[in-house]
């Protein structure tokens, strides 16, 4: 079977088909980076649940100072805003998890100077935060995954490539 196409008919159609896959990869990569600003942000907001934990426990310890609380607490406030601006640098996620474990430690100093029942109450609430930032860590781990799988593939690695997309970092 001969098909008598006008001249230059083929190449329009294998034009259209090459934009019709560039634009569905881009699509695809766009809506993958945005679930995992999402996936980002809902962390976040875990996160700085820890913040409210430790200034409300720093307005109530008799001595907050001497556990380095409301520093590490403002540390991890400011290491959260960076992330919020850059939340696919690995620098960034770097700085997040390193407040994150001074404020850990801050945490434990301050729970070791306080009454046994104050310490108790507070390590419950410290304890339902890390259960649903835990949760949050590995969904944010699992778009990461995902993202970083559809960036790096081929041929969809040519318009992450053309279109700036980047791998992430998760936080």
């Amino acid at each position: 079977m001969n098909l008598n196409w006008p001249d230059g008919l083929g190449a329009w159609i294998g034009a259209a088909l090459l934009l019709f896959w560039v634009v569905g990869a881009y699509n695809r990569l766009a809506r993958l980076r945005s679930g995992l600003v999402v996936a980002q942000a809902v962390l976040e907001t875990h996160l700085r649940r820890y913040v409210t934990l430790a200034e409300e426990a720093c307005a109530m310890a008799q001595h907050p100072q001497e556990s380095g609380l409301h520093g590490a607490a403002s540390q991890l406030t400011a290491a959260l805003n960076v992330v919020r601006l850059r939340p696919m640098d690995n620098g960034a996620g770097a700085a997040l998890r390193a407040a994150l474990g001074v404020l850990e430690q801050a945490w434990q100093r301050m729970l070791d100077a306080s009454l046994p029942q104050e310490a108790s109450a507070w390590s419950d609430q410290w304890h339902q935060i890390t259960v649903r930032a835990d949760m949050a860590r590995e969904d944010l781990s699992r778009t990461v995954a995902q993202y970083n799988g559809a960036v790096t593939e081929f041929p969809a690695v040519i318009v992450a490539w053309f279109f700036g997309f980047k791998p992430a970092h998760p936080a």
